[in-house]
């Protein structure tokens, strides 16, 4: 229960007219007793009527939300009464969410039912339980607000981003499959053209040499195929934070959405999540079945307390693959044991593969670097900044003279970057 201000204003005027009993005999000592008396009754009968309140709570959500997408939660309540009330809402929000906590205020009017939003965004993987509503109804004379525990069984699946419905088109329509042009066996007839040395035989069309005089062969459009596996680092720095995500969850994100998309070329896909060693491993497939199993991976990903283990990861792909395949790895490039583990796992992929490196852009290590200095520490935190700034350069210019491609975005923009550097390795085919 919480005192409005109305009763605190009625036991001020107790106060005052006990005071004044202590100086004024008669009628004043019997008033306020009779008031307080009056108080304390009414109190009680506001309480039972609001006890005797038929209120009714929904809580209205995906049963799936997207990791680090923002989504409402619509809290509606139904008044089933006759009278008119006044409630607050505060709803907790479970572990793993992010978002606004502010009290909702109701005015519902007899039999009538009134929705309030509020945002959140989903900052961690996993199934979850939604805590109870808190309530606080306003008596029927306004001298408090009683408070109700409502339970309001919700439970919320959080999984990895998806593309949206106008991306799944743009992939469809306007870049669609590579195919090139090939003599002999393909999927679709094109033509014929003359013979050149070199061709196989078995692509020259007998019947157009016979009709023409002169060797010709057939020229059918051959469809191109990536292969494509994403490389899940989950080591103990995967747990830093990269805006309102962790970077394992950033990465999570990415991978899902680039899986997708080669997915809708067509494109095989597969899955290698490794820390110290390897923790799952997914062989490249297609098909809405394969990518069913890539996101349940992902959703199953967690960050451990231990260091990453490149070289083994690389020596796993080299097991898994024996075709060229574009690798997409997953991993933090401001790190120490990246210049030289990170480089000789490069190395063992190189140049049977193609390796895109992708990381998330400290922005924390720009602010230090163009911070101004207030204390005696601030320079010394620029110069650190400015030397792993330096390192993180070197292993990026190292990796690409290794005949890999890097990509280092912040946060917001690493998904738009990973996704254009895989279009661009796809229309100019280099794998």
């Amino acid at each position: 229960m919480h005192i409005t201000w109305r009763s605190y204003g009625i036991m001020v005027v107790i106060v005052v007219l006990g005071i004044a009993a202590q100086w004024l005999p008669g009628w004043t000592g019997a008033a306020w007793r009779a008031l307080a008396a009056s108080l304390l009754v009414v109190i009680l009968l506001e309480a039972q009527w609001v006890r005797r309140r038929a209120i009714e709570c929904i809580r209205e959500l995906p049963g799936r939300l997207f990791l680090g997408r923002p989504q409402p939660v619509i809290l509606q309540l139904n008044n089933h009464g006759s009278e008119r009330l006044r409630v607050n809402v505060a709803q907790p929000l479970p572990t793993g969410f992010n978002g606004d906590q502010a009290i909702l205020e109701y005015d519902l009017a007899p039999g009538a039912n009134a929705q309030r939003a509020v945002m959140l965004v989903p900052s961690a993987l996993g199934t979850y339980s939604w805590t109870p509503l808190y309530l606080r109804v306003r008596g029927c004379f306004g001298l408090a607000w009683w408070q109700r525990r409502v339970a309001v069984p919700t439970v919320s699946e959080v999984v990895p981003d998806a593309l949206t419905d106008t991306e799944h088109r743009v992939a469809t329509t306007a870049v669609g499959d590579l195919r090139s042009r090939t003599a002999g066996v393909g999927v679709d007839f094109l033509g014929l053209r003359p013979y050149v040395r070199g061709d196989l035989p078995r692509s020259v069309d007998w019947k157009a040499t016979a009709r023409t005089g002169q060797l010709n062969v057939r020229i059918f459009a051959q469809e191109q195929r990536l292969e494509l596996l994403v490389l899940l680092d989950c080591s103990r720095r995967s747990a830093l934070a990269a805006g309102s995500l962790s970077r394992l969850h950033q990465y999570v994100n990415v991978a899902a959405r680039l899986a997708e998309r080669a997915q809708s070329h067509g494109d095989p896909v597969g899955l290698l999540v490794f820390a110290d060693r390897v923790l799952d491993r997914l062989p490249p497939a297609t098909g809405p079945a394969a990518l069913v199993r890539l996101r349940a991976a992902l959703t199953k990903a967690r960050p451990l307390a231990t260091e990453s283990n490149l070289l083994q990861a690389a020596l796993s792909v080299r097991r898994m693959l024996g075709n060229r395949a574009l690798i997409v790895l997953f991993t933090d490039l401001d790190v120490e044991e990246y210049g030289g583990q990170g480089l000789e796992a490069l190395k063992l992929l190189t140049p049977k593969h193609l390796p895109l490196v992708a990381s998330v852009y400290d922005e924390e290590l720009e602010a230090q670097r163009t911070a101004p200095a207030r204390n005696w520490r601030d320079p010394f935190d620029m110069l650190a900044a400015l030397e792993l700034e330096r390192a993180v350069a070197s292993n990026q210019a190292r990796a690409r003279r290794l005949g890999a491609k890097v990509v280092r975005a912040r946060p917001l923009d690493l998904d738009r970057a990973v996704l254009e550097a895989y279009g661009g390795v796809r229309q100019q085919r280099l794998v």
